[in-house]
């Protein structure tokens, strides 16, 4: 089957708010009280977000089995939310060719620097985004869990990352 990499479409919301609401209530016992945040996501959210922000979906055969979402925070940084692959379809290369998408939307735009947060204590996550050429950058508690700040360089030259002043989203 050929995988498909495309921007996310408004006839697409409640499959891609179906698809965070499978992959990300697998990670309910890591949060306190069961709360994960992309969970009380609504649908009107998703289009909001493909109204304003880049929403991007990987369609396998004719299912659409994965979506993330892109938003530059100022002119050098872009940040990654929403990454969600369904169990079924994880560990195929889905989540790489997606992120890879992310990384080509952010040189188009003249973006150097891809960043994101995600749960510290879900390791296979983080090992994915370290095998992906993300660092951390710092870990923080301020949301009643370790929360990890990741980034990554996608462009050569011109900013030290070293003495940027990182966001908390």
């Amino acid at each position: 089957m050929e995988l498909i990499v495309r921007n996310a479409r408004l006839e697409d919301v409640y499959l891609i708010h179906q698809i965070n609401q499978k992959a990300f209530s697998a990670f309910q016992s890591f949060y306190p009280n069961g709360i994960v945040p992309a969970l009380t996501e609504l649908p009107q959210n998703i289009v909001e977000d493909i109204r304003g922000k880049t929403v991007l979906i990987a369609q396998y055969g004719d299912q659409i089995v994965g979506s993330i979402r892109l938003h530059f925070i100022n002119n050098n940084i872009a940040y990654i939310s929403r990454f969600s692959i369904l169990h079924l379809y994880q560990k195929l290369g889905i989540g790489t060719k997606l992120l890879n998408a992310v990384v080509e939307k952010t040189k188009e735009k003249n973006g150097r620097f891809l960043t994101l947060n995600a749960h510290y204590g879900i390791k296979p996550v983080l090992q994915f985004y370290l095998k992906n050429g993300f660092m951390i950058k710092k870990i923080s508690y301020d949301k009643c869990y370790p929360r990890a700040y990741l980034f990554r360089k996608v462009v050569e030259g011109g900013v030290n990352y070293e003495a940027m002043e990182w966001q908390v989203f």
